[in-house]
């Protein structure tokens, strides 16, 4: 159990093999289970399913909870720095992109995701956003992404492509390496938050009497 949890700490990110992908440890610790459902059977009844297994799971230790919900409050306030920079790019170059990221590539809603939105009472994406490559995202619009920039999945808000990266080189604006350091330190955070949750939700492992007791032969 302890080995999962820390393996689940480090390396989970979720993927598009699921509903949304909560660490192994979480599931086997915690009732009512959740089910890993594949991409391509996922709808919204099991999405509302999973998201509603989730908030019990964190309602149910909210006391506990305090500082993820600090960090969640922090990556927010992180990305809501990042939106106006992020805006400016996307309206120089999404719209003549001739490969746009939202239809060719396969992006997810991830566990670290659905953290800050459900600890600060966000609202939660009606659906799972991975498609099969090649298939638009549903949340496309006519005029991009339709979701809020704070509910986002975080690759999406944080990626740059080849095109705005030259934007950037050529004008300077926004900085380039301020621009990635903001990056970075969400992402820390967003690992510190995993953590944290793990941590918390985690039952306590109760030592024997007995276990303690050095015996001699």
């Amino acid at each position: 159990m302890r080995d999962q949890v820390n393996r689940a700490a480090n390396d989970h990110h979720g993927g598009p093999g699921g509903v949304f992908a909560m660490p192994d440890g979480v599931i086997k610790a915690n009732r009512p289970r959740f089910r890993v459902i594949s991409r391509n059977r996922a709808d919204k009844g099991q999405w509302a399913a999973s998201n509603c297994a989730l908030a019990r799971l964190l309602n149910r230790h909210q006391r506990k909870l305090t500082s993820a919900r600090r960090l969640a409050a922090d990556i927010r306030t992180g990305i809501e720095q990042l939106t106006p920079a992020m805006t400016t790019l996307c309206r120089r170059t999404c719209r003549f992109c001739p490969e746009p990221c939202c239809i060719n590539h396969t992006v997810w809603i991830d566990f670290r995701d659905l953290l800050m939105q459900h600890l600060l009472r966000l609202p939660i994406p009606d659906r799972q956003a991975a498609t099969v490559c090649g298939v638009a995202c549903p949340f496309l619009g006519h005029r991009g992404c339709r979701l809020p920039w704070a509910i986002r999945p975080w690759m999406c808000i944080k990626y740059l492509c080849p095109a705005q990266r030259r934007v950037m080189k050529k004008t300077g604006r926004p900085d380039g390496l301020a621009l990635d350091a903001a990056i970075d330190a969400i992402d820390n955070q967003r690992r510190q938050l995993e953590r944290e949750v793990i941590r918390r939700v985690r039952p306590t492992t109760r030592t024997s009497p007995s276990a303690s007791i050095a015996y001699s032969g």
